[in-house]
């Protein structure tokens, strides 16, 4: 009897529509928490007085081999604001010397990119752009309020309800003068979705090309089989297994 009921719950196309709108529901809602923590951090800054602070969002810089995007960028007189929003709720760990930092959740060990190392590189990017010193920015990293945090970093470290009161505590005037300068610069430098894929496409090798000098890779015979060579050997001594 059970092995009937078994087998007839598994041909019921019912069965699987329903398995599947589960599944498919689940990925939704996962993806609405993660809109919605990213959402309220920008509500929360919305109560910080426009005459004093110019918010940008999804800013991207780029230097000469990598692009950044910046969640949000803060310009007031107290400084230049740098804010990564990390949507992790369990146990995060880490460091700024690390490359990647932790997220313990259920006994189950998740590994994301260092927000700290991403925040530095936009730094150094904006510094140089807009002729600053990086004295003059303040990097934070925004976790929703259920996370708890072992890390050791330089970088600012605050909740989503606290993101505005953590920029509020910032009191003393670093930059008096060109705030409206400042937004045009970072505004013209933001690049575009199209140019970051542009220029992603140019600068990674093709499969069969040499990543030093951009000639072709030809399949050469070797005392231990076959590798692909340079064509412009033995000028370029580049060598791949294949």
């Amino acid at each position: 009897m059970k092995n009937f009921i078994g087998t007839y719950i598994i041909n019921n196309p019912i069965f699987w529509i329903v398995l599947i709108g589960s599944f498919v529901c689940f990925i939704l809602y996962k993806e609405f928490i993660r809109s919605s923590n990213y959402l309220r951090s920008r509500g929360h800054l919305k109560t910080l007085p426009k005459e004093h602070y110019y918010i940008l969002n999804d800013i991207v810089v780029r230097s000469a081999r990598k692009s950044y995007k910046i969640d949000t960028v803060i310009i007031s007189t107290y400084g230049i604001f740098i804010i990564k929003y990390i949507n992790r709720i369990g146990k995060i760990y880490g460091d700024d010397r690390e490359e990647e930092w932790i997220e313990l959740k259920d006994k189950k060990k998740v590994y994301f990119d260092n927000p700290a190392r991403c925040n530095h590189a936009c730094i150094r990017i904006l510094a140089e752009i807009l002729g600053l010193d990086t004295n003059y920015f303040v990097p934070v990293v925004c976790f929703p309020s259920e996370a708890t945090l072992s890390l050791d970093t330089k970088d600012k470290l605050t909740s989503i309800e606290l993101l505005d009161d953590t920029i509020r505590t910032y009191r003393k005037e670093v930059l008096k003068y060109g705030l409206t300068e400042i937004r045009n610069k970072v505004k013209k430098n933001n690049v575009s979705k199209k140019d970051v894929e542009e220029y992603e496409e140019k600068s990674t090798p093709k499969k069969n090309t040499c990543p030093k000098c951009g000639a072709d890779l030809v399949v050469r015979k070797g005392k231990y089989g076959d590798f692909l060579g340079c064509k412009n050997y033995p000028k370029c001594k580049y060598t791949k297994e294949i």
